[in-house]
């Protein structure tokens, strides 16, 4: 890896794995998919025209959700934790707890509502883009975020957290 090319790496390595992992919930298979991001990245930053830092990552941000959905896409099957977020034994602190709880909570959605929470609630994508993204209808879109957000509203503790 050449200097600049290390540097990308070692900055965007933990955001970009935070964002694959959430989506395929396999931290093996996200470390798989990262490597393809990465190679994606670095075919295509020679025609990359840098702005600023937010638009570089958000370009790479839009590589790695594309290569974990196309992952899913082709597995199309129930991916398990193996290990994703372990934690040691140490005592955690009240924050870490209620992530620990939501974390829980949205490996316990189905794979499809899962995808369209985290692009419409931690991405921030509109109906239409998940729509297009996922090739369903807006409708179904807002469908599997309704149940979703039920769900994770009746398996979260009521007194540690306001609804989704």
């Amino acid at each position: 890896m050449v200097g600049a090319d290390k540097s990308i790496y070692h900055l965007s390595y933990p955001y970009l794995f935070s964002i694959i992992v959430r989506y395929v919930m396999d931290e093996n298979l996200a470390k798989d998919i990262l490597q393809e991001t990465y190679i994606k990245i670095f075919k295509a930053l020679q025609h990359f025209e840098y702005k600023n830092e937010a638009t570089t990552f958000s370009w790479m941000k839009q590589i790695s959700i594309n290569e974990s959905l196309k992952m899913l896409k082709k597995n199309k099957r129930k991916l398990e934790i193996e290990g994703a977020y372990k934690r040691t034994n140490t005592a955690f602190n009240q924050h870490e707890l209620h992530i620990q709880d939501l974390y829980k909570a949205l490996t316990k959605l189905p794979e499809k509502q899962r995808i369209v929470f985290n692009l419409y609630a931690v991405e921030g994508y509109k109906h239409n883009e998940i729509a297009k993204l996922l090739e369903i209808k807006e409708e179904y879109s807002r469908t599997l975020l309704a149940r979703a957000r039920k769900f994770l509203n009746q398996n979260i503790s009521k007194t540690n957290y306001v609804a989704i």
